[in-house]
């Protein structure tokens, strides 16, 4: 049986979201599709520039919504805990920074 893939699927012209961090302060980026392959995708950034996205580490920040963007950005702040038991305390500062977003 195929494992589940957590890579998602975006169609051209559709606006993607993902949390970024400048300077320790969290701030939701959109971008718009603009090429599509398999575990990969191009998408123009807010200044217009073209940006190429790939790999199983990257793809799943991306979201469809905002809100599912911040969810994201959660779920990958807990899994460093758990990979990186010695830095929880910089990972707790981080989660209480995004959560300024919601």
């Amino acid at each position: 049986m195929a494992a589940k893939s957590n890579i998602p699927r975006f169609k051209i012209g559709e606006s993607v979201y993902r949390v970024e961090w400048k300077k320790d302060v969290p701030f939701i980026a959109e971008y718009k599709v603009r090429e599509v392959t398999t575990g990969a995708f191009t998408a123009d950034n807010k200044a217009g520039k073209p940006e190429e996205f790939a790999g199983k580490t990257v793809l799943p920040l991306f979201a469809t919504t905002t809100a599912e963007a911040v969810d994201l950005a959660f779920e990958a702040i807990a899994k460093q805990v758990v990979k990186d038991k010695s830095n929880i305390a910089s990972q707790l500062k981080m989660a209480v920074r995004l959560g300024q977003l919601t």
